[in-house]
């Protein structure tokens, strides 16, 4: 899951609830940023959410 400055509480909740356990985060690299988007609004992801 990608995610943006705004939402990455959220997609971090989601994680948690799917996969019930801590989550990994990765900052999404700048030249990536253009086509990886937001889960929720479609911004630039600046973080990458894996369970």
């Amino acid at each position: 899951m990608y995610s943006c400055e705004k939402h990455v509480e959220i997609a971090l909740d989601e994680v948690i609830d799917e996969h019930e356990m801590p989550p990994e985060i990765e900052l999404v690299q700048s030249q990536e940023r253009i086509s990886n988007r937001c889960s929720f609004c479609e911004e630039e992801a600046k973080y990458k959410i894996s369970g």
